[in-house]
């Protein structure tokens, strides 16, 4: 292949891609996402949450629609954490009160968007006036963000008497009446809402709800209820959706009874990244990259994948029985962010070496030291809530050994847990830590896998993205995932 000056597969990170639509590969996900199947997205980092809510956005306003995109700012959970004034331990009954404060401010955002598109386009229509009125009218709602909003009207809740059926009770009667009326206001705007969203509809995704999240209690309440809040409103609103996207670890350690309705176990989809899902997102952003560089492929083959792939990397590896393709799709951990950094980083590697133009094995080891490092510190971070302390227990396996036999295995957590057991921390997940739950959470993270050629007959083999999980009772042999092992010190 020539020209391959500056050639790249695109930016790992959605945010920093401005022309993603250009090469997007539409998955099973993003489909039942368009066709308006799927309202909560939940996936580790990496997987492609960010892109999918952008290039939605994008093709959505295309369309004509509204859409609004949320992101939490860093101090919103400590906040939450540290509001007591509530006075109420329930947990339901904080749920419903951030239900109650969620489902007003995101009808005024979609009033306040319905209104600067109407204004500009229809500026005489009476229900763009009447949403005008009620927005200057509501403390300068057009003004405020929405976490600003949702925290003014929160600091309102003080001095709580009951919650019940029939709503929240305060100890002065005044303010009953006083907070009732306000809230009130929003049904003068529900029909004029409707009206307009016929032939604008409006949008608004929720994303990097990670940010600041602290494992709290309240930060658990505070998603259970924006979940429970957006699909109320897009059951009663034809034309407005409210999409909300976070990590599986957020998600997985929320209390089961948070999510007890069905309507939102139905809305919920978890990515997965299966090995023909990454073989295409390849291809689609090496046909793309090839176009826009204006590069030549030489190389003849009946598969296109292949044809483009063999002409910048080394067919088949001997080293590691594998072609190619295949082994950087088995180290990704199934993470296309990895695997395009990978490519990209073996690409420039390959563009200063003075060797063989073609990529090799001892090129893309070169970039796996790097890349066991960065990938082991994101995981790391990605679980720090849920497991603090983690990279101790992934530390003490520095310099051992790759293969593991469950006895050796059990034997090496025993002794671990009773030297450092009591640092680890890890009462939301595990009141008790001992050899079995520790395992659990190192195959959950990704850091073991069952060793296919030793294990028994029957055990499936996992990975942190794929929908597979291990049977650890009928494994009897685990290997730490080739990711990790350069920054381990135990090659590859």
């Amino acid at each position: 292949m020539k020209n391959l000056k500056d050639f790249t597969i695109g930016n790992s990170c959605a945010e920093q891609e401005p022309s993603l639509s250009d090469y997007f590969y539409e998955t099973h996900i993003f489909k039942r996402l368009i066709n308006k199947q799927v309202e909560i997205v939940v996936g580790n980092r990496g997987l492609g949450k960010s892109a999918l809510f952008n290039v939605l956005a994008e093709r959505e306003e295309l369309k004509g629609s509204i859409v609004e995109k949320i992101t939490p700012y860093e101090y919103i959970y400590e906040l939450l954490k540290q509001y007591n004034e509530l006075g109420i331990t329930n947990d339901w009954a904080r749920i419903d009160i951030y239900s109650f404060i969620l489902k007003y401010i995101l009808l005024t955002t979609v009033a306040k968007r319905l209104y600067l598109a109407y204004s500009v386009i229809e500026p005489k229509n009476i229900d763009c006036k009447i949403l005008k009125t009620f927005l200057l009218n509501n403390d300068n709602l057009m003004e405020k963000s929405f976490f600003h909003s949702f925290w003014e009207y929160l600091k309102r809740f003080r001095n709580i008497k009951q919650v019940s059926l029939s709503g929240v009770q305060f100890e002065s009667t005044l303010k009953n009446v006083k907070i009732q009326t306000e809230f009130k206001k929003i049904e003068n705007v529900i029909e004029p809402i409707r009206r307009l969203t016929k032939k604008k509809n409006v949008i608004i995704l929720f994303d990097e709800l990670d940010t600041g999240w602290d494992f709290s209690e309240e930060s658990k309440q505070f998603i259970a209820a924006l979940l429970k809040s957006s699909i109320q409103i897009n059951r009663e609103f034809e034309n407005i959706r409210i999409l909300v996207s976070m990590r599986s670890e957020i998600y997985w350690h929320i209390p089961e009874i948070y999510f007890e309705t069905q309507d939102i176990k139905d809305s919920i989809e978890h990515i997965f990244w299966s090995p023909d899902d990454l073989r295409n997102l390849i291809l689609t952003r090496l046909k793309y990259a090839i176009k826009r560089h204006k590069v030549l492929v030489e190389n003849k083959c009946e598969n296109e994948l292949d044809r483009i792939w063999n002409s910048l990397f080394v067919k088949y590896l001997s080293e590691v029985n594998k072609s190619s393709l295949e082994y950087i799709i088995s180290i990704s951990l199934s993470n296309p962010r990895t695997i395009i950094r990978i490519v990209n980083d073996c690409l420039r590697i390959n563009e200063k070496s003075s060797s063989s133009n073609l990529i090799d094995y001892p090129k893309i080891d070169t970039v796996l030291k790097h890349t066991s490092l960065h990938r082991t510190k994101e995981i790391i971070a990605e679980f720090k809530y849920a497991y603090p302390n983690i990279e101790v227990v992934i530390d003490s396996f520095k310099s051992s050994k790759i293969i593991w036999a469950k006895k050796d295995l059990n034997k090496h957590l025993v002794n671990f847990i009773n030297n450092y057991g009591k640092e680890l921390n890890w009462k939301n997940n595990h009141p008790i830590v001992n050899p079995l739950n520790m395992l659990e959470m190192l195959i959950e993270v990704g850091f073991f896998q069952s060793d296919v050629k030793l294990h028994n007959k029957g055990a499936i083999p996992n990975n942190i993205n794929n929908q597979q999980t291990i049977q650890i009772d009928k494994v009897h042999n685990f290997k730490i995932h080739p990711i990790f092992c350069h920054c381990l010190g135990l090659g590859n």
